[in-house]
């Protein structure tokens, strides 16, 4: 246990001062690298969930004023892939935003 504390220490670059050495510490540090994974996993898929985000352009009032159909104009590249609404979008976000902050 404490060799992978030393591990981990060593691979994040930061010396951790006043360490707890109790079983409580213990199995909150086993907890964290067991579930680790999925922390980092659900902000992966924060990063590629934004490709299906309709892009800023499209939804922006000014811009929809000044060019028509910004989505299709040539001025304002886009790629002819399947959006999600913004409440689609939400409904994938706020689960892995939550597990991010738990």
């Amino acid at each position: 246990e404490q060799a992978a504390f030393f591990v981990l220490e060593a691979y994040d670059g930061v010396k951790r001062q006043n360490v707890l050495d109790s079983p409580a510490a213990r199995a909150a540090f086993r907890i964290h690298c067991r579930y680790l994974w999925v922390v980092q996993l659900a902000a992966w898929l924060l990063v590629f969930s934004t490709i299906l985000e309709r892009p800023l352009w499209c939804t922006q009032p000014h811009t929809m004023e000044k060019v028509e159909h910004p989505c299709y104009n040539d001025m304002y590249p886009s790629f002819p892939i399947p959006y999600l609404s913004f409440n689609q979008h939400l409904w994938i976000e706020i689960p892995l935003t939550a597990v991010i902050i738990a």
